[in-house]
């Protein structure tokens, strides 16, 4: 039998109108759900009047009652408006639109587990809806956003690490003491508070350049402005940049396809920072020399954009120490290491490796053989470990004797 009695309203009624109870003999509530939420709405109005608080009256939520196709075609109809899926900051607060909540709720909590989805994407995914990759758009528009300031102002820093030790900010603008942030959504993330929050001890004013607006407000805070894409479109149309307009206007449908142009800012940015290091020193820039810099560049950085610090160097038009580079001699190193070994009769420190004791430095037997260890058994010797104990530091040392077969 599909239908049961709700026994408040006498109501014959189809039984997916009420909840599940399962300690009943049908496994269902004996009131509906409707006389369900009356009952809910009256407790919640006596608890209010006992502490002298009015409710205001029961309004009906808008798409209570609506189906998951329907739910679903509400995605799909966002997407066909705005050109791309909506975020659950879009729906938060939106009256045209069910909240994010409604959809969690049905579509992780109300259906059969094989129609269940864990996240937002996946329910875009029921919608036939493909989801964005935010990471990709966050880059492709951080790069559009260091392109346009590299327009308007002479005097800026990419990622510097000079605010604090934590903190890497974007982009700064030394002169103006100002911080601007790329950001694609959630604005009011305790990520982005906390980024005001450093700026602000250092005496930073912060904008937040964003690409769309979302329902949320963002942080309220007198020294800080958000500055969406419409206005800096504004203000490259004052100065005739139809390309970089273009490609902000395009950015959520093309921003897999930044990638080697991305690459390709990131070196010529590098590159001019290295020229301006070797204007300082007046000479070629060693890899130590952007140790603790904050208006460049860290070292790490540059080798991970060039592979290596040397090709940054090449692609900069600066001559490179070839000598210092020359290819190390495996024979040599072995040799070196063995008749250390034998002098010391243990094997050698880390520190001990390098000259004027080896040719090489601990990096050349690192590179071929893993460790210290590892060559020497490679060439026929044993290690035995002992222990000795240190008389003038009462310290133990573990040291390697060797034992040649």
């Amino acid at each position: 039998m599909e239908t049961k009695l709700c026994r408040h309203c006498n109501t014959i009624k189809l039984k997916t109108d009420f909840n599940k109870c399962k300690p009943n003999k049908d496994g269902l509530q004996k009131y509906c759900r409707d006389c369900t939420k009356k009952f809910g709405r009256q407790n919640k109005e006596r608890r209010a009047a006992r502490k002298g608080r009015v409710m205001k009256p029961y309004e009906e939520k808008k798409f209570a009652h609506i189906t998951e196709d329907e739910l679903l075609m509400y995605l799909r109809k966002f997407t066909e408006i705005h050109g791309r899926p909506p975020t659950t900051s879009d729906l938060e607060g939106n009256p045209d639109y069910p909240c994010a909540y409604t959809y969690y709720r049905r579509f992780r909590y109300k259906v059969p587990i094989t129609k269940k989805a864990d996240n937002w994407n996946a329910i875009l995914q029921l919608s036939g809806i493909e989801p964005l990759d935010y990471f990709s758009i966050w880059r492709a528009w951080e790069y559009l956003v260091e392109c346009t300031i590299k327009l308007f102002e002479s005097d800026y820093v990419f990622q510097s690490t000079n605010i604090t030790k934590d903190y890497r900010p974007d982009i700064v603008i030394p002169s103006k003491k100002l911080i601007i942030d790329a950001a694609t959504s959630n604005y009011d993330s305790k990520h982005k508070k906390r980024q005001f929050k450093h700026a602000m001890e250092h005496g930073y004013t912060v904008e937040f350049w964003c690409l769309y607006k979302t329902t949320k407000n963002g942080i309220n805070e007198p020294y800080l402005k958000y500055v969406f894409a419409d206005e800096i479109i504004e203000k490259l149309q004052a100065i005739g940049e139809d390309e970089l307009i273009h490609k902000i206007q395009t950015l959520l449908t093309k921003h897999d396809t930044y990638t080697e142009e991305i690459l390709a800012h990131k070196k010529e940015y590098i590159k001019a920072k290295i020229l301006e290091m070797a204007t300082l020193l007046k000479r070629t820039p060693k890899y130590r020399d952007f140790f603790g810099k904050p208006d460049f560049p860290s070292a790490t950085t540059i080798k991970e954009i060039f592979g290596s610090f040397n090709e940054a160097l090449i692609y900069a038009g600066l001559t490179i120490n070839k000598k210092a580079n020359a290819t190390a001699d495996p024979q040599i190193a072995i040799n070196d290491l063995i008749q250390l070994t034998e002098t010391l009769g243990r094997l050698p420190k880390i520190q001990e490796i390098g000259p004027p004791n080896t040719t090489y430095t601990i990096k050349v037997y690192r590179k071929h053989w893993g460790n210290l260890s590892n060559c020497l058994q490679e060439h026929g010797y044993k290690l035995d470990k002992q222990t000795i104990v240190d008389s003038t530091t009462i310290k133990e040392d573990r040291v390697f004797y060797l034992i040649a077969n």
